[in-house]
């Protein structure tokens, strides 16, 4: 009796750690390389141009965001969710390894709004490679 309720707990907790989004359809246009543009806002904004350290992100096909930093991996997120959002916006609902949650917006001229990347008081915004 305990063996069998060892087992069906691991079953759920593996279904649970499996939880990922799938890029169907319109969302196909998410996956793909995307260089960093801007931080911030108005005054307080910081260029890519005004920085030495070239930061960008990475949507892949298993549903994970991976955030580099100089061409170095620095931080990487499960992509639980993917769904239609304002004025034709994508939403990704994000998490790391550690739980940490984090959202992301792609635009209609594919523009990633990410908050706290690259930097953890700023929303940052990345352009797709051509």
């Amino acid at each position: 009796m305990l063996k069998h309720l060892a087992y069906t707990l691991f079953i759920v907790l593996l279904l649970i750690s499996c939880e990922k989004a799938k890029f169907e359809g319109d969302f196909e246009r998410v996956k793909g390389d995307y260089d960093w543009m801007y931080s911030g806002e108005g005054s307080s904004a910081i260029y890519s141009g005004m920085s030495p350290e070239k930061y960008g992100i990475r949507i892949t096909d298993n549903s994970k965001l991976i955030f580099f930093k100089n061409g170095k991996e620095e931080r990487r997120f499960r992509i639980l969710e993917v769904k239609w959002w304002h004025d034709n916006q994508i939403l990704l609902r994000l998490k790391t390894k550690s739980g940490e949650p984090n959202i992301a917006y792609l635009s209609e001229d594919n523009v990633f709004k990410i908050f706290l990347l690259p930097f953890r008081h700023e929303e940052g915004y990345f352009k797709k490679k051509q």
